[in-house]
């Protein structure tokens, strides 16, 4: 979609129709099912919301976990928005999100392809269906991201309390934003720029404050009800069971983290739910075509890592490149000391969007090579189609991303 075709605000406007009305297909297909089981904390989130009172739902609500994200449930209530219906207006956010930041960063791609993509992306259906906070914490870490950029680029209060408020609510929202999001932030901050070192240590010092401090509160409340910060011994050995602590040590917690975005991206038939994850699994057909295109995508297009990430020092792809491996560094690292269950497709979602992006940044690096041919193109189309495969089967054909296994 090029030319007249690509700049015409009707064809624009059909097409965030179309794909409005493609993902409401799909949620209400893959995620409003009468025979979803939900989840522990899907529960308490649910209860939350049916509680008589806000007090009364903060006071009896399960001291492990953070408390924005059913607040937003409850808040969508009063307002009218039917419970089964806010992951998927959270969903277009994050759909929003991606158009604006695709036609921003990469107005040589036109963004219904990306968004396309994503849109029919199984992982999304297969998160949606319960209520957990992660489908909230995904907008919200690309908000920070986006934010993040712009204070890079224009360091001012306004650009700072952007990013502050941000990093604050999703840290509001999962605590391993205070492990992930605060220190990078922080240090982008700080290093923002060279000239201005008072003003760097002040912006950072206020930036740590207001996203710490709103969580902060919360932890105290925790800690005057329990004892421990976050409810709970976070550290405490779990009961006695072979099966978990084989899968909850550094070297299965950095297989499982990817096996589950292979089994989630390129699985024709599985997404990376505990019963999947958890066991022996056979690679698809569709696993062995992802190596070989992705082979092929080196040996035609060398130094491409090189030329994706040759941007200055502010680049996005950078940024989004240092968050995506920081999020899996931080989350094997907390799953490696801490007592968390297994990692599965919860838990490695965050970071999907941003190998999203950068793989279609690595395709705009690609063609932008000078005198490439299309046959050097030609990986990434076959890349593009087979996620395209894949995911239209099991959102589409299947219609069965809602497993119903062990919950934890």
């Amino acid at each position: 979609m090029h030319g007249w075709v690509a700049r015409s605000p009707l064809v624009t406007v059909l097409l965030v129709v179309l794909l409005a009305g493609l993902t409401n297909w799909l949620y209400s297909s893959n995620v409003l099912k009468e025979t979803t089981i939900l989840s522990p904390q899907s529960q308490a989130n649910r209860r939350f919301v049916n509680r008589e009172s806000l007090d009364e739902a903060l006071e009896r609500y399960r001291n492990t976990w953070t408390p924005l994200y059913p607040m937003a449930l409850r808040m969508a209530g009063d307002v009218g928005i039917p419970l089964r219906r806010v992951n998927q207006l959270l969903f277009y956010v994050t759909l929003a999100w991606m158009l604006w930041f695709v036609r921003r960063r990469l107005p040589d791609i036109h963004w219904w392809w990306p968004l396309l993509l994503f849109s029919l992306a199984s992982f999304n259906y297969s998160n949606m269906y319960q209520y957990v906070p992660e489908i909230l914490f995904v907008p919200l870490s690309l908000l920070v991201f986006s934010a993040l950029l712009g204070y890079l680029e224009r360091p001012s209060i306004p650009t700072l309390a952007a990013l502050s408020l941000g990093c604050a609510a999703a840290c509001l929202t999962k605590y391993i934003g205070l492990f992930w999001l605060v220190p990078i932030g922080a240090a982008h901050v700080l290093l923002a720029d060279p000239s201005a070192g008072r003003r760097r240590i002040l912006h950072a010092c206020a930036f740590c404050l207001i996203s710490v401090l709103p969580v902060g509160l919360w932890m105290g409340y925790q800690y005057r009800r329990t004892g421990y910060l976050t409810g709970i011994d976070r550290f405490e050995p779990r009961a006695p069971s072979a099966e978990l602590g084989e899968l909850t040590s550094f070297g299965s917690n950095l297989w499982l983290t990817m096996k589950t975005a292979l089994v989630d991206f390129f699985s024709i038939f599985q997404n990376a739910d505990h019963a999947t994850i958890n066991h022996a699994y056979r690679p698809d057909w569709t696993q062995y075509a992802f190596a070989g295109t992705t082979l092929a995508i080196v040996l035609v297009n060398r130094g491409l890592f090189r030329r994706l990430f040759d941007g200055g020092r502010h680049d996005w792809r950078k940024i989004a490149g240092g968050l995506a491996v920081g999020y899996v560094v931080v989350l094997i690292a907390l799953w490696t000391v801490g007592n968390n269950d297994p990692i599965y497709t919860r838990f490695v979602y965050p970071v999907y969007p941003f190998l999203v992006l950068l793989g279609f940044a690595a395709y705009s690096a690609a063609r932008a090579r000078e005198g490439v041919a299309w046959w050097m193109r030609a990986p990434f189309w076959a890349l593009y189609g087979l996620l395209l495969l894949v995911h239209v089967h099991k959102t589409v054909i299947l219609h069965q991303v809602v497993h119903t296994g062990a919950w934890s």
